[in-house]
């Protein structure tokens, strides 16, 4: 009976940082066990993330400034989303009502994309180059919108 009397203490002291070898033994196995499923988890989210993006970047083509607009508009919706969902921090409302903005500038670029491809006659010239210059008006303060705000809607 001795020698259980010597296990039982020492599976009791603490000499281990105030924490019994038991309490030990169970922190490190918590550990290894979050690690281990922490490991499924970043597999199961690559795998949602490959799934969403594999289809626009499916799409991209290297000669077309199109694509990088798709990306950008889908990379601000999906963050959108996610501020939305969970609420993470004080004054998301307004973070995505700016990210909402920012979206239907988005869409307002890439349906004006005509614009630069249309036929012109001689009459049109003056016309178009007003259309033309309101467009890229927009893209600039679209770009500009987003280099002052990018850093605040990723926090």
């Amino acid at each position: 009976m001795k020698p259980f009397n010597k296990i039982r203490e020492y599976l009791n002291s603490t000499d281990n940082c105030g924490y019994t070898p038991w309490e030990s033994f169970k922190w490190e196995v918590g550990d290894k066990y979050s690690s281990f499923t922490a490991f499924f988890r970043g597999i199961w989210y690559s795998s949602k993330q490959l799934w969403y993006w594999f289809p626009i970047i499916w799409v991209n083509r290297d000669w077309d400034q199109w694509y990088i607009y798709e990306m950008l508009y889908h990379k601000i919706k999906k963050t959108r989303d996610n501020l939305d969902k969970f609420q993470r921090h004080i004054g998301v409302e307004d973070k995505v009502a700016h990210m909402d903005y920012i979206l239907s500038q988005f869409k307002y670029v890439s349906e004006e994309e005509w614009l630069l491809d249309e036929q012109l006659t001689d009459d049109d010239d003056d016309t178009w180059m007003e259309k033309a210059w309101a467009e890229y008006e927009t893209r600039t303060r679209l770009f500009m919108e987003i280099c002052d705000n990018i850093n605040g809607w990723w926090d």
